[in-house]
C-alpha cells in the first residue's frame, strides 16, 4: 500500500529563518571601530553601521586608517569595502588582520583607479582563522580618506 504519511502536513512557515547561502552575516556590524583621525560628523562607527548613508571620514589625505574589533578571534569568509571618494583616481588600500591589534599582518592590497561607491572585495581561497582585528589603511588617494561601509563576512 502507498505511504501517504505527511501528504496533508502543513507547508513550512515562510516567516521562519532558513539555511540560505545568499544571506550574509556581517561580523563587523555595530562593532567598536577606531581611526587615525575622524571628522566630528563622520566617526569610525559610520563604517560599520550597516548603511552607506553615514560613513567614516578622516577629514585628511592619506595615509589614514580605520580599525574594527570583532570582540573575539573569529573565522572570516570575506571582507568587503565600499568606497567614498571624490575625486576618483589612483588609490592604494591595504587590509591588515590579526588576533590582536599588535599582531596584524598584511592580508590584501588593492591598487588602481577607484571611484565613489565602488566595492572592493577580498575573498580568500580558504577561511581566515583567528581574526579579531581588521585595519584598513589607505596609503594613496586623490581625496580625503573614508569608507562608506566595511563588512567582514562570516564563512
Amino acid at each position: 500500500a502507498p505511504d501517504y504519511h505527511g501528504v496533508l502536513a502543513p507547508p513550512p512557515d515562510p516567516c521562519l529563518p532558513g539555511d540560505f547561502d545568499f544571506f550574509e552575516h556581517n561580523l563587523a556590524l555595530g562593532m567598536p571601530a577606531v581611526a587615525s583621525r575622524s571628522l566630528p560628523h563622520q566617526p569610525p562607527s559610520g563604517a560599520v553601521d550597516g548603511t552607506t548613508g553615514l560613513w567614516w571620514g578622516a577629514g585628511d589625505f592619506a595615509p589614514q586608517w580605520v580599525q574594527i574589533d570583532l570582540g573575539e578571534p573569529l573565522a572570516v569568509g570575506a571582507i568587503r569595502l565600499v568606497i567614498t571618494q571624490y575625486p576618483e583616481g589612483e588609490t592604494l588600500h591595504q587590509i591588515w588582520v590579526g588576533p590582536t591589534a599588535e599582531q596584524l599582518y598584511l592580508l590584501q592590497a588593492f591598487e588602481g583607479y577607484t571611484t565613489d561607491g565602488q566595492v572592493l572585495e577580498f575573498k580568500p581561497e580558504s577561511l581566515l582563522e583567528n581574526v579579531r582585528f581588521i585595519r584598513v589603511i589607505t596609503r594613496q588617494s586623490p581625496s580625503w580618506v573614508g569608507w562608506q561601509e566595511i563588512e567582514v563576512l562570516a564563512p
